[in-house]
């Protein structure tokens, strides 16, 4: 055989070849359950703990929620600000639009698996600063009226911003105790 050919070859005939199989390839790994889904598959490597890129995918989302994210702040953030105070905007403003008087609508969606119940409306920051969640400075729209709002190039209700106030002062105690007491817990939000 010419040099060349043996340092490529791994035997010396094809005889040899058939006679001792290439280790790759032939090694079979024990079925083993998937964690995410329970379903018995054969893995493809000895770390391969999912039977499909969807349950890895999904075992991902899980682990990442809440205090799995690397980025998780013990849910003091203003998001959580705005979380909470979204529904007594809602509510401030009873579930109507401010500006077309639009009643609350609902939709359908699928998330985790599970059908959820989702409003519609949208709550606008005034000043446009996503920090600032205080009961001043949000109001509700629907999504065509947020649209058109952050569509144009100057606002077409200049009169918002008056309106939140004069909403936020009108509260119900108990709402006003609420917003204040948000307001106190994530003050260092807007520092």
């Amino acid at each position: 055989m010419p040099s060349k050919q043996w340092r490529a070859s791994r035997y010396c005939t094809p005889g040899c070849k058939t006679a001792n199989p290439a280790k790759r390839g032939t090694r079979k790994l024990e079925e083993k359950a998937c964690e995410q889904c329970g379903q018995m598959f054969r893995p493809r490597t000895s770390r391969a703990t999912y039977c499909s890129r969807d349950c890895s995918s999904l075992a991902h989302a899980w682990r990442m929620t809440g205090t799995g994210n690397s980025r998780f702040k013990h849910g003091d953030s203003y998001a959580a600000w705005f979380r909470a105070m979204r529904p007594l905007v809602l509510d401030r403003d009873k579930r109507r639009c401010v500006t077309c008087q639009a009643p609350e609508t609902f939709i359908k969606v699928v998330r985790k698996g599970k059908e959820q119940q989702r409003t519609t409306f949208h709550v606008h920051h005034i000043n446009e600063d996503v920090r600032d969640n205080r009961a001043e400075n949000l109001v509700s729209l629907c999504g065509t009226c947020h649209a058109v709002h952050h569509k144009s190039n100057t606002t077409p209700w200049p009169w918002l911003a008056q309106y939140a106030v004069d909403a936020s002062a009108s509260m119900t105690s108990k709402s006003k105790a609420r917003a204040t007491s948000l307001r106190a817990r994530y003050s260092f939000t807007t520092a």
